[in-house]
């Protein structure tokens, strides 16, 4: 169950775990939701003609360009161009997902949302009210920390006074609600129990410690950084010690409900807003680098707070900006294993720049130094791109050592194959192979075999993992009865790679009865067979993601665009386009046989079978590693697409032949003759797509 309250003063959300949503809900939510309703609660609107209008929150601007028609449900900011209904609204503005919208709105409309078993309400119910504890607890420890700063002797003798010595102002102490912790065992402790809150809570949330039948306060004598999540709740916190014999530096709240630090990044609450205003976020190390920067006016910055980046983070900051900027410290022993990140980054879509500060230099002292205005010149001046800065970084050290520089290049080539995008990863092969001096396909095939080491050694953890499982007494198969898969009716053309892409060996038989060759006629035959083996793709791995919220179904209906012959898989190629067209998840194997009438199920049960199975002894004994095609699916949906794309390109250009044939003039036949130029275009371009000789004899 996913439950989320929202308060007015603070918009935040809340949530468990995630529940499909039925559509009529969601249907009724939408009606319900005025978007002049929702977008009140955040903007103060005025009447102007039959719009409203304010300042757009997605944008500095000083005159309103931020438009909201009441009448047709929809925003739009003429300025940066920003526009959708009330549920976009919220997304955009408070940085959630299409789910924590709708149920946002369904909480301020009082909509209710059925959430399952009695049992599943029972334990969501006992976890939400855990959560809320703890959040509690937290906002007492926070409250408590910034009263100690500003109202007792201590805190205003040591803890102010070093925030002043930095450089903070109160301003700037204020706007990120730093605090500090007396140096006590017990003061924190004895004012929570006085005020009822119980040691079981202030331990979970990390206030205090338990230990051998005594309990005493975590932080002590420390300045203490509050950390919030994405809507300004405290979280946890970050302690500094004060003291040169006091270890460690900085000590953090342990993990809980609330707070797990892989996904939680220093300052992004504060920082969200300018992200997307500015379209890129800049990424340092520090609680104090955040600070220092955003008090120079640098407010798109954010912290890894001292830890390697994580998936998490990353896709974190990924729904406020795809570019980021990683500003590191000028300390060239950690640089290299720091630099760790910009692959984790790549995987994820995202645009990297990079940049090493001078030596014994960090964000916040060389803001220090130089100033706002001047650091921001310095960063659009020297930024680089990743693969610019990583050469740079690791040819410094190779010289004239080939064996070096080789290693550099795999460590430079290993992150330009994280990048999804083909045509990205393309240019920063021909970059790398400018800068480097070293043939472009060599780059290439170097990724590739890169690509196959992983892909075999995660073959064999899986494997590991899989066997450790099973009982062990079970024997293989002799070595002289493996079983081979039956290829011998396939086209050649099938077999064939595509460049660029990792080798491989294709397992799956197409059924088709044509020559090796291709002819001059193309059967109706060949033709329904691409189309059903692109539906047997469609069937079993069409609920897949390729990327966030985007499935193998989707893209194949989108090149396809081609209604099945057989009247079976036409219906179940309109039940995927009914599905997309909703903006639903395509449906599994298992949801797609219960929607479907008995002659779908029959025809969809048959091409969910597989035809062959490789045995595991080829790996087993002789190392042959032979992936499935799930493991590449965007070459096996890539190549089938092709081939029915030619397909249909041979069949319309035999019937233009007969049609240039029976033509009536000559103007006719000459219009017939440029459309038949056109087809045979076409055509060569899709063969050589796919490497393979057009045999014509017309």
């Amino acid at each position: 169950m996913l439950k989320i309250r929202y308060k007015n003063e603070n918009s935040y959300f809340q949530y468990t775990h995630q529940v499909k949503i039925p559509a009529h809900i969601i249907d009724r939510i939408k009606t319900s939701a005025l978007i002049e309703e929702v977008i009140s609660d955040f903007l103060p609107l005025q009447k102007k003609g039959q719009n409203l209008w304010a300042c757009c929150p997605f944008h500095d601007e000083k005159s309103p360009s931020f438009s909201v028609a009441p009448s047709k449900g929809i925003f739009k900011c003429f300025g940066c161009g920003k526009a959708g209904d009330s549920i976009t609204f919220v997304m955009e503005h408070e940085g959630v997902s299409y789910p924590e919208a709708i149920r946002y709105l369904a909480d301020k409309y009082h909509i209710e949302i059925p959430e399952g078993s009695r049992e599943e309400q029972e334990e969501a119910q006992a976890e939400e009210k855990q959560r809320e504890s703890l959040l509690i607890a937290l906002k007492f420890g926070h409250d408590y920390f910034q009263n100690k700063l500003w109202e007792s002797d201590e805190g205003k003798s040591i803890g102010l006074s070093y925030f002043k010595e930095r450089g903070f102002h109160e301003r700037t102490i204020k706007r990120f609600e730093l605090g500090y912790s007396l140096d006590d065992w017990h003061a924190l402790e004895t004012q929570a129990i006085a005020q009822k809150y119980s040691p079981d809570i202030l331990e979970e949330a990390g206030l205090i410690i338990k230990k051998e039948g005594k309990q005493y306060d975590r932080f002590r004598g420390r300045v203490m950084f509050p950390i919030h999540n994405l809507s300004g709740r405290v979280i946890g916190f970050g302690a500094r010690t004060l003291r040169k014999d006091d270890k460690p530096k900085y000590l953090n709240s342990p993990e809980s409900l609330v707070y797990e630090k892989s996904k939680v990044l220093y300052g992004l609450f504060q920082a969200k807003q300018e992200i997307r205003k500015q379209d890129e976020s800049l990424m340092v190390e520090g609680y104090t680098d955040v600070i220092s920067l955003a008090q120079e006016g640098i407010e798109n910055v954010v912290a890894s707070s001292g830890t390697s980046l994580t998936e998490g983070q990353i896709k974190l900051l990924k729904r406020f900006s795809t570019n980021i900027t990683v500003i590191y410290d000028g300390d060239n022993a950690g640089l290299k294993a720091a630099m760790r990140g910009i692959d984790l980054i790549l995987a994820e879509g995202m645009d990297v720049r990079a940049i090493a500060l001078p030596e014994g230099q960090d964000p916040d002292s060389q803001v220090r130094k130089m100033g706002g205005e001047a650091f921001k010149a310095y960063i659009q001046r020297e930024k680089k791109d990743f693969l610019r800065f990583k050469t740079e970084i690791y040819l410094k050290e190779t010289a004239n050592d080939p064996i070096a520089k080789a290693k550099a290049i795999g460590e430079i080539v290993r992150s330009i194959i994280k990048i999804p995008d083909a045509i990205k990863r393309m240019m920063f092969f021909k970059q790398c192979s400018e800068m480097l001096a070293v043939d472009e396909q060599t780059l290439v095939s170097e990724g590739n075999k890169i690509l196959n080491r992983e892909r075999l050694e995660e073959q064999r953890r899986n494997k590991r993992t899989q066997q450790a499982e099973k009982n062990k007494d079970i024997s293989p198969p002799p070595a002289d009865g493996i079983p081979l898969p039956d290829i011998s009716a396939m086209p050649e053309e099938l077999l064939d790679d595509i460049e660029g892409l990792p080798p491989i060996t294709i397992t799956e038989k197409i059924p088709l009865t044509e020559d090796k060759k291709e002819s001059k006629s193309i059967s109706k035959t060949s033709l329904e067979l691409y189309e059903q083996e692109l539906m047997r793709l469609m069937i079993r791995y069409g609920y897949i993601a390729i990327e966030a919220e985007y499935y193998v179904a989707q893209y194949i209906l989108e090149e396809m665009q081609v209604m099945p012959t057989n009247p079976h898989l036409a219906t179940i190629y309109k039940t995927f386009v009914e599905a997309v067209q909703r903006g639903e998840r395509p449906p599994s194997p298992e949801q797609l046989l219960h929607t479907i009438d008995a002659d779908a199920q029959h025809t969809a049960s048959n091409l969910l079978l597989d035809r062959h199975v490789i045995s595991p002894n080829w790996e087993k004994r002789y190392d042959i590693y032979t992936p499935h095609e799930s493991d590449i699916l965007n070459k096996v949906s890539y190549r089938n697409l092709l081939h029915l794309k030619l397909r249909i390109l041979q069949k319309l250009e035999k019937e233009n032949l007969e049609h240039i044939r029976k033509a009536e003039s000559d103007t006719a036949a000459l219009e017939l003759l440029k459309t038949h130029q056109q087809l045979k275009i076409a055509i060569k371009e899709i063969a050589e797509l796919l490497e393979i000789v057009i045999y014509n004899k017309n």
